[in-house]
């Protein structure tokens, strides 16, 4: 039976509709805001799915890469987060893991420019 590993949760980070990091999300839940919204606030009227209901990140700027596709930069800004929420250093991100949770991955960046 191989030994016994120890794990413990120091940080989190959060990006969604609902708002950047883990304050953000808690507030929006506790206060029952609906992130979803017409898709012409993002995409234009002039867009077929401008009728559509969706949510999205506002803050688009935190997506936008020339090297990285959308989702491996919120994957970069959740982790920043958690980092910062735990208070590491460098040198204590050498045994560390990071678990991502998406419900898109990868798929914007590969249909088109943000």
């Amino acid at each position: 039976m191989p030994d016994p590993v120890s794990l413990s949760i120091t940080g989190l980070g959060a990006l969604s509709a609902l708002g950047c990091g883990v304050e953000d999300h808690h507030g929006s839940v506790m206060a029952g805001e609906v992130p979803f919204g017409k898709l012409d606030q993002l995409l234009g009227m002039d867009s077929p799915h401008a009728k559509r209901t969706a949510a999205w990140i506002s803050d688009r700027k935190l997506l936008l890469n020339r090297k990285w596709s959308p989702a491996t930069m919120a994957a970069l800004q959740v982790a920043r987060q958690a980092v910062a929420e735990a208070g590491w250093t460098a040198a204590d991100l050498h045994d560390a893991a990071l678990v991502v949770g998406t419900s898109r991955g990868n798929a914007a960046g590969w249909l088109g420019p943000w």
